[in-house]
């Protein structure tokens, strides 16, 4: 004999909530490719023949470091 066990729906959380969601997990994967995009570049310049990066490369880095951050917390306090 089989048993089978039904489980109600939980109820979808509300249109505002799945939104704020939907931003914010945007707002991280934009945030962490920046991050990415950032270090391939530093990469490339350092492997480059000159193997020097652009004097504003940290602070660009340091920037991109600090939304995903935000962008990070933004997300876990959803």
């Amino acid at each position: 004999m089989s048993r089978l066990t039904v489980r109600r729906d939980e109820p979808a959380p509300p249109l505002g909530h799945s939104a704020r969601l939907t931003d914010a997990l945007r707002a991280s994967r934009e945030a962490l490719s920046d991050i990415q995009g950032q270090l391939d570049a530093l990469l490339a310049m350092v492997r480059a023949p000159a193997g020097r990066p652009e004097p504003d490369a940290a602070d660009r880095l340091r920037r991109a470091t600090k939304r995903a951050g935000v962008a990070m917390n933004r997300l876990a306090a959803i």
